[in-house]
């Protein structure tokens, strides 16, 4: 069941917090009677309602009150491929902090037996010790490969030139990305494993789109990517030929792909939803004609109404819900709009009542509400109209 709310009649107010020191909860910045966590998926999270952040996940506090976060799929990728025989945290460690010295010493230690020439912890680790004692060459030789790419597809930060008097970001290097390109390429082509040659694909995509070569990264996923096995590295590689389509003026189609990408992978739902937002600002028209199903559509409008495009008076984000919920009811995300409404709604309707603009109606009950049962409760004692 799903419910489409008309509040205003209602001027109730359960929740009024004033938070001293430090940076305001953003859910704390107007009075609410009806709470914001119905869908406690981490993934959905960061789309709660607020009008002081694009994303509700960006205020300073955010991980000490939702501290369950999304969980990293590389590393239980990797946890997985050791038969979760090894530590998660020596698996973090190994993935994300060893240098690529270690780990290319590790991998020249198993193809070429050379001595191993790594710090104490690192020997201890139990992802480094499973990995030589499954004599993995194939896994090592990747993930020192990666550790080489890392430098040249990873986001740069900006720094301070003080010979120019100006913020300038770091030049990549051109022709090293080319040369590791064409080294994945041979390394993707005679890898046996299809989980780490699809990790090569990646490795490759990055090194392409990086290097700003946006033409070659969308033939280069066309020619890599013939199976689609839809786990997160797959969508990872498609959201970088979205992001290349981008990059080459076809924004519909990335768009498109970037819905896609939305819908199934939970760990870069923000990242991917903001590229949607660039592309096309809300306007999903053109692209609902490439849409496969009306599953892929009701996606469209789900990603549509999680943001206000039409400001505070637009009733954009109750008309998505209603296409959304019509073309497929169990899409993931129609509770998250449902709330932002009503969490919108009452924002507006409570500025009114503070600048005298609306009645408070005399025989309204101040509820507690939590859950939908109890919503409905409330709704139905003050004959507030809403449909299931």
């Amino acid at each position: 069941m799903i419910v489409i709310v008309s509040l205003l009649s209602i001027a109730g107010a359960i929740k009024i917090v004033q938070a001293c020191g430090g940076e305001i909860d953003p859910y704390d910045e107007y009075t609410s009677f009806f709470m914001n966590d119905i869908n406690k998926d981490p993934a959905f999270i960061p789309f709660y309602f607020t009008s002081l952040l694009n994303y509700y996940g960006d205020w300073y506090d955010y991980k000490k009150s939702y501290p369950d976060e999304v969980p990293d799929p590389n590393e239980q990728a990797w946890y997985e491929y050791a038969n979760s025989s090894v530590l998660r945290s020596d698996v973090d460690s190994f993935v994300y902090r060893y240098s690529q010295k270690s780990v290319e010493n590790i991998y020249q230690h198993l193809s070429k037996n050379e001595p191993l020439h790594i710090d104490k912890e690192e020997e201890q680790n139990t992802f480094t010790q499973w990995l030589i004692t499954h004599k993995d060459v194939e896994a090592s030789r990747y993930l020192s490969y990666a550790k080489r790419c890392e430098p040249n597809v990873l986001g740069e930060t900006d720094y301070y030139d003080d010979n120019a008097h100006s913020w300038k970001t770091k030049k990549r290097d051109s022709i090293v990305m080319l040369s590791q390109l064409q080294e994945g390429i041979q390394l993707y082509s005679n890898c046996k494993q299809v989980s780490i040659q699809l990790r090569y694909a990646f490795q490759i995509l990055r090194l392409s789109f990086y290097n700003n070569d946006h033409a070659r990264t969308i033939k280069l996923y066309d020619s890599l990517m013939t199976e689609m096995p839809h786990n997160y590295m797959y969508y990872r590689c498609l959201s970088l030929k979205a992001g290349a389509l981008y990059k080459t003026g076809k924004k519909p189609e990335a768009a498109y792909l970037y819905s896609l990408v939305f819908d199934a992978s939970d760990e870069m739902k923000t990242t991917v939803y903001t590229s949607f937002k660039w592309a096309v600002s809300g306007e999903i028209e053109p692209i609902l004609n490439l849409c496969k199903n009306d599953h892929e559509k009701a996606v469209l409008y789900l990603m549509k109404g999680l943001y206000d495009y039409g400001g505070e008076d637009s009733k954009l984000g109750i008309e998505s819900l209603e296409h959304a919920y019509t073309l497929d009811k169990k899409v993931k995300g129609l509770d998250i709009i449902m709330t932002r409404e009503i969490n919108r709604l009452e924002k507006i309707y409570m500025e009114n009542i503070a600048y005298r603009k609306c009645p408070v109606p005399s025989s309204f009950q101040y509820p507690v509400i939590s859950n939908r049962d109890s919503f409905e409760r409330v709704m139905t004692a003050n004959n507030i109209p809403y449909l299931k």
